[in-house]
Formats: C-alpha cells, sequence, structure tokens
C-alpha cells in the first residue's frame, strides 16, 4: 500500500479495491480502512446496506466506521456480497464467509488482528451480520446490529421476496425452511457470539419489534440500544 503522496504502482490494486471472490463470474470486492498507528490492528467488518439489491463497499470519510479508524486503533475491511437480482439467499451469507477467510489470509499482508474480528452492519447489512452472529464457528468476535431485519416472515416486502427467491407468505414448504435460514430470530441458541444491537423507535422501513424480537431471542450477552424518535438510518453518535 502505497505512503500517503506516492503513486500506486500500475496494475496493483488500491485498497478500496481488492479482489476476494468471483462467485459465478460476480466480481466481489472489499475495501480497506487503515489506521495510522501500529498493529495488528482488530477489524471491524463493515457490511452495507440497501435492501440486499443495491450498495457497495465504498464509504464517505463521515462514515462511523471511518471516525473509528480515525482513533487509531481499529481496521475496517468494507466488504461486498452478491445482491440479490445476481444470486439469492444463502449466496450472500456464502460470500460474506468468504470474506472472512480472505481476512484471515491476509492479516499479515495488511497487519490485521485475525482474533479479533467484529461484523457490523446497517439495515440489510444489520440482517447480515446477525445471521453472522448465529451461525457457528466463523471465528468473530461480536456482531453488531443496526435496524435489521431479524424475521423474515414478519416483513412482506419486494426486498425480501428477491432476497429469498420466493414469497415468505406463500404456502410453499421449501420458502418456509428459506425464510427460517434467513432469519436470525429464529437461530439464535447458546453458541450465538456477543452481539450490540441498535435501532431507532419510529423506524419507517424496518419495523423497530425486528430488533426486539432478536434481543428477546438471544440467551448470550447482547446489548440493546434504542433510539427514541428514530427513523431508519438515523445515526444518533452524530448529534450532540
Amino acid at each position: 500500500i502505497p505512503e500517503e503522496n506516492e503513486t500506486q504502482e500500475e496494475g496493483v490494486p488500491a485498497p478500496t479495491d481488492l479482489v476476494f471472490a468471483s462467485p459465478d463470474g460476480v466480481e466481489l470486492s472489499v475495501a480497506l480502512y487503515l489506521p495510522d498507528s501500529v498493529g495488528p490492528h482488530p477489524v471491524i467488518m463493515w457490511i452495507h446496506g440497501g435492501g440486499w439489491i443495491q450498495g457497495d463497499r465504498l464509504l464517505a470519510n463521515s462514515h462511523a466506521t471511518q471516525q473509528i479508524v480515525g482513533d487509531g486503533q481499529w481496521a475496517v475491511v468494507s466488504v461486498e456480497y452478491r445482491l440479490s437480482n445476481e444470486a439469492i439467499w444463502p449466496a450472500q451469507l456464502d460470500d460474506l464467509q468468504t470474506a472472512l477467510t480472505w481476512i484471515h489470509d491476509h492479516a499479515e499482508t495488511y497487519n490485521l488482528d485475525p482474533e479479533t474480528i467484529v461484523a457490523w452492519g446497517s439495515s440489510a447489512g444489520g440482517h447480515l451480520a446477525s445471521m453472522l452472529a448465529v451461525t457457528p464457528e466463523l471465528n468473530i468476535s461480536a456482531a453488531i446490529d443496526w435496524f435489521g431485519p431479524t424475521d423474515l416472515n414478519e416483513i412482506n416486502d419486494t426486498a425480501v421476496t428477491g432476497l429469498l427467491g420466493c414469497d415468505s407468505h406463500g404456502n410453499e414448504t421449501e420458502c418456509t425452511n428459506q425464510t427460517l435460514s434467513a432469519s436470525p430470530a429464529l437461530l439464535a441458541n447458546n453458541q450465538t457470539i456477543p452481539m450490540l444491537i441498535m435501532h431507532g423507535t419510529d423506524d419507517e422501513s424496518v419495523p423497530f419489534n425486528q430488533s426486539t424480537m432478536l434481543h428477546d431471542a438471544l440467551v448470550t450477552p447482547s446489548w440493546y440500544v434504542t433510539v427514541e424518535g428514530g427513523i431508519h438510518s438515523t445515526h444518533p453518535w452524530n448529534e450532540e
């Protein structure tokens, strides 16, 4: 990685454009945001939202994760996954597991601490972070869910149908199983890693009770922060 004011060598991927997989020809990349300090650095694996149908790995300078990088301790690896118009569930979970493997395999190269990885996402990304939390043996330390869906049986919209590849409110047994496999509130058990959940009480996109259902289902350590009056994508850390 070039130092500030140095030129990126021709043909060498920039830290924000590192390909980690190409499932079925869909190129997926990570963006690295590294602190200016001596490592190895614990890792936040950021997972973008966008209704599983849009979004990418690139983060604005004002993004909350960038504030944490600026504090000088944590690295952020912002990951992509196949969108629902490219592949249906569980492709997204498969891609995130592949991204975790990439982090472990490249920890020495980028001075990362693979023993401390926190999965963090918002909205659809919060859902995926929660799915990582309830998936055993992934070797991650904790997960943070910002206002993500947690029981897809309770959400009837085109985004969920697009993700699942079927109508979760139909009578197909196969779709019932598909919905269960993508609903972290229904999969939590004593192997679930510690979680922080945050949600605004006036969320107009993902009902507030989705986070309540997940929190109530958890039997392992968790913290639930409600943002009174918060709407979808409310960022309370920016408030005075």
